[in-house]
């Protein structure tokens, strides 16, 4: 049905080139036999895509190009996969795009090309990138907050006891009276154990 849309001089036709989608059919060598007005804005570089182009003359070189033509050449075999995503060079911006190839026969029935059906997804992408960091950086803010609320509990406990401690001190070198060492003891391990809970809590 696709073939006939594409060949028909009707609304479908008019609908398909005008789409902002790329649309490709390709003959059995991966030249071009038609596209869509969407597709030259992908292609339109140094060489301007016509029929008979080389699809791998018109494809800027890049880290999606390679793939591409691969899963071209997967398609021209007759096999009909979807879902190939892919970042591809469009005039120096890398742009996402997801690719469904279908092959397409003759009257006959033989393998006679391919269909390329090219979505370009770079702001559905790029929102779910912004939508993800958002997620992470309100999870570090909930964790930031549990662990200083943590902290905070050995942290006090740790300034009363050794405000205490400071004090009784301070008492005793001012009054000549003894320190009672085994109270001394007591509130620095109460201090040690509390400092060993909060290196816990940070490891």
């Amino acid at each position: 049905w696709m073939r006939n849309i594409l060949w028909d001089a009707s609304c479908g036709y008019v609908v398909i080139d005008q789409s902002s989608d790329t649309f490709l059919v390709l003959v059995r060598s991966l030249k071009l036999k038609w596209l869509n007005s969407g597709s030259r804005k992908l292609f339109d570089t140094h060489l301007l895509p016509a029929e008979g182009t080389s699809i791998p003359e018109v494809v800027e070189s890049g880290r999606g190009a390679g793939k591409l033509l691969d899963a071209m050449e997967i398609g021209i075999s007759g096999t009909s996969t979807s879902e190939h995503e892919m970042q591809l060079n469009v005039r120096g911006t890398y742009r996402s795009y997801v690719w469904s190839l279908t092959p397409y026969h003759d009257s006959k029935g033989a393998l006679a090309g391919l269909i390329c059906i090219g979505q370009d997804v770079t702001s559905s992408r790029q929102a779910q990138q912004e939508a993800s960091h958002a997620a992470r950086l309100v999870a570090m803010g909930e964790m930031t907050t549990s662990i200083a609320h943590e902290i905070n509990q050995p942290l006090a406990i740790i300034r009363l006891a050794a405000g205490g401690l400071l004090r009784r001190v301070l008492k005793c070198l001012e009054s000549g009276e003894s320190l009672d060492t085994i109270w001394v003891k007591e509130k620095i391990e109460r201090i040690d154990n509390q400092v060993n809970r909060a290196a816990t809590i940070t490891d």
